[in-house]
């Protein structure tokens, strides 16, 4: 959990939540198309349906908007009852209980797994058998909270350009000067000032690695600006491999054209760049290099074929 910063006003984030989730609200066929995404837990519909209305940037926000709402409506029929008062004593006596079952990785589980099913006959059996059954609500409430963060991130989680030419883009400055040493280390040393070696430019053309974080991906894009807030244009261009090595059968992707270009397909990614999967890292193009100024590179991928 990240720590608190108590000199902002701590309605800031509720405010921002709201504006996100009201902003989405003007668009009644989105927000139901977003919502629906969400609950099948489909990230690339979820972030395409936000990008579409320059969202992107508030999908935290939304989603967790949307899992704590799911949570209120969740908890209320795992436990119909009320909850008790709280007070000191009542919370004492929850911390114990809710610690001895937190130190048991399966119990805790368990628990867990049934609310995501929703089970409400299991769930009430098991709290009885862990003796929480009189702090059902409390339960139910931090293990949903839980579930939205993992949710969210999943969510939300975007395709990332890990290395360019080799170099980590940690070690690529806002020049876009690059230091080693490289992965793997062999190509770019690391820097030594005083012998002239560091603040590598990029050349003609830049070998590009990423992780499209995203196990549903069809597709994906890889795009270039002069600065972060765009306007971005997509690299398209053809991606020479081989399916073989032995024998060497050499192979060229080429990305989609039409209104929407630069998509290339995932089901063509050839053995040399790590074979027709969405996991794992793995080379995504062999892009041009802008000379006049530094770059900012973004990766976008698509669950469903955005142009042929």
């Amino acid at each position: 959990m990240s720590k608190q910063d108590f000199g902002n006003d701590p309605l800031d984030e509720l405010r921002a939540m709201a504006a996100a989730a009201e902003a989405l609200a003007a668009e009644p066929k989105a927000f139901h198309e977003a919502f629906e995404a969400f609950r099948a837990r489909d990230a690339a519909r979820f972030q395409d349906i936000l990008d579409r209305l320059h969202l992107g940037r508030e999908c935290e926000r939304i989603c967790f908007l949307f899992c704590q709402k799911h949570c209120v409506g969740l908890c209320v029929r795992l436990c119909p009852d009320r909850p008790r008062p709280v007070d000191t004593a009542e919370v004492l006596e929850f911390v114990h209980a809710f610690a001895r079952v937190a130190a048991d990785p399966e119990a805790l589980a368990h628990l867990a797994a049934l609310a995501e099913r929703e089970d409400v006959e299991a769930w009430q059996v098991e709290l009885k058998r862990l003796k929480l059954d009189r702090f059902c609500h409390q339960v139910c409430h931090f293990l949903c909270r839980e579930r939205c963060r993992r949710v969210c991130r999943d969510l939300c989680a975007r395709p990332l350009i890990t290395r360019v030419s080799a170099i980590p883009v940690a070690q690529i400055g806002p020049l876009g000067l690059g230091n080693g040493p490289s992965i793997p280390p062999f190509q770019v040393p690391a820097p030594n000032p005083a012998a002239g070696v560091g603040d590598h430019p990029v050349g003609g053309s830049s070998w590009l690695m990423g992780i499209f974080n995203m196990p549903t991906a069809t597709q994906y894009k890889v795009e270039v600006a002069a600065a972060p807030a765009g306007p971005y244009a997509p690299i398209a261009v053809p991606v020479e491999g081989y399916i073989s090595a032995f024998p060497y059968i050499p192979v060229t992707r080429y990305p989609s054209g039409g209104p929407d270009p630069g998509w290339y397909n995932v089901s063509e990614i050839p053995l040399s760049d790590g074979g027709p999967s969405p996991l794992g890292r793995r080379p995504c193009c062999t892009g041009p290099r802008r000379p006049t100024a530094p770059t900012t590179c973004a990766c976008v991928c698509a669950t469903v074929p955005r142009n042929a």
